[in-house]
């Protein structure tokens, strides 16, 4: 649960600056937060954004994004319980963006 609410908090701060391979990135992460929950179904959207986002970019990390879409129309698997990898992960995506770092 905790990976899910980092998840939507990164991609609500990210959706108003428009940095479409950020987005894609929270919408990968949201996806695979909701998939580990058993809940693979309402991850769904969210990787299917991240897929056409990142084919639009010709991105290079197309494939995991497609493995996260993947993932989501397996059978639901029993819920897992948050894995602090991909928590910590998402609070690099929190974290303040200085005025001259690249976007």
């Amino acid at each position: 649960a905790e990976a899910e609410a980092l998840a939507r908090e990164a991609l609500t701060l990210a959706e108003p600056l428009r940095h479409r391979d950020h987005i894609a990135a929270c919408c990968t992460h949201l996806a695979r937060a909701l998939t580990g929950q058993g809940r693979g179904a309402e991850g769904r959207p969210y990787a299917e954004r991240a897929v056409n986002l990142r084919t639009a970019l010709r991105s290079p990390r197309l494939p995991e994004t497609q493995a996260a879409l993947a993932a989501c129309a397996a059978p639901p698997a029993p819920p897992q319980p948050d894995r602090p990898p991909l928590a910590r992960s998402l609070h690099h995506l929190l974290r303040p963006r200085r005025s001259h770092e690249p976007r």
